[in-house]
């Protein structure tokens, strides 16, 4: 992340922002620092994209709201190795516009699994 009226001011976040890291109370205060009056954070700009999803970096814009990043890395965070894989596929083929698709495109991988596993399957 950056802040994008202070260029020189970046971090990197270890999502989602829950789960434990060394780095949280830097992550936290960069968060603070950045927070607009009436809470939002139009000023932090997605810098860089590091995940074992091949190609996730290329369907992250920008001015990815770091909330949502952070609700699609919590959906991410519990997928198995065989889920991430149809996940990378699905963006592969439907090419996505926002980060709201590739959240819907988790969801229903993990839930049709999620089905199969319920009715006998795997």
């Amino acid at each position: 992340m950056q802040n994008a009226e202070l260029p020189n001011k970046k971090n990197w976040f270890h999502l989602p922002i829950g789960k434990p890291d060394e780095h949280m109370d830097e992550t936290h205060r960069f968060i603070r620092i950045s927070r607009k009056p009436g809470g939002y954070l139009a000023s932090l700009l997605i810098a860089d994209v590091e995940s074992d999803i091949p190609n996730l970096k290329i369907y992250v814009q920008l001015n990815t709201s770091l909330e949502k990043l952070d609700g699609l890395s919590v959906e991410l965070s519990t997928m198995t190795e065989k889920e991430k894989q149809q996940f990378a596929d699905k963006l592969n083929k439907e090419k996505p516009k926002a980060i709201e698709d590739m959240i819907t495109f988790a969801k229903e991988i993990t839930t049709s699994t999620m089905a199969f596993c319920m009715n006998g399957g795997m």
